[in-house]
C-alpha cells in the first residue's frame, strides 16, 4: 500500500512539475514577445 502511493505522489509530482515549466515557459514567451519589439524600436532610434 505504501509503495503504491509514494508511486502516485511521484507521478502527481511530475505532472504538477511539468505544468509549472509550461506556465513559465508561456508567461516567458509572452514577456520575450512584448519585449523585443521594444527591444528593436530602441535600436531604430
Amino acid at each position: 500500500m505504501q509503495k503504491k502511493s509514494a508511486r502516485m505522489r511521484h507521478r502527481y509530482f511530475v505532472r504538477t512539475q511539468y505544468g509549472v515549466i509550461k506556465i513559465k515557459s508561456l508567461s516567458y514567451t509572452m514577456w520575450g514577445s512584448t519585449m523585443v519589439p521594444m527591444q528593436l524600436a530602441m535600436c531604430a532610434i
